[in-house]
């Protein structure tokens, strides 16, 4: 499964790792997280029809936040996975095949009732089914 694989990735990556290590959530922060921490959804998915069917590759939408009580730590830990994730070519640790991943949009923002920084950041992976 594509998270899966990404979750290996970022973890065995150095820089990621030292932002983060291994605080990374699906859908929703653990009220009791440790910051920096890395929560990530799937957005979407399309498939490519052919004359054939369908074609083994899926347009992935994955959104991942990263959060932190400052602004600078929620930053460094976004352009770290962004440094890990966009340009990646090849096969990802649990076998997913990943044809193309790129950045679509980033956005900064401030949670002022859990007084938590945020970067969201949305990426497209073209990757094996």
């Amino acid at each position: 499964m594509l998270e899966e694989g990404l979750f290996q990735l970022l973890t065995s990556d150095s820089d990621v790792a030292s932002c983060i290590s291994t605080r990374y959530f699906p859908l929703m922060l653990p009220d009791d997280a440790a910051l920096p921490a890395v929560t990530y959804q799937r957005v979407s998915t399309v498939t490519s029809p052919t004359l054939n069917g369908f074609t083994d590759l899926v347009q992935v939408r994955l959104q991942i936040d990263t959060w932190a009580t400052t602004y600078a730590d929620a930053r460094r830990a976004a352009q770290a996975i962004q440094n890990a994730i966009e340009g990646f070519l090849g096969t990802l640790p649990d076998g997913t095949a990943v044809a193309a991943a790129t950045l679509l949009s980033q956005m900064d923002t401030y949670e002022s009732v859990a007084r938590y920084y945020r970067v969201t950041t949305d990426y497209r992976i073209i990757a094996s089914r």
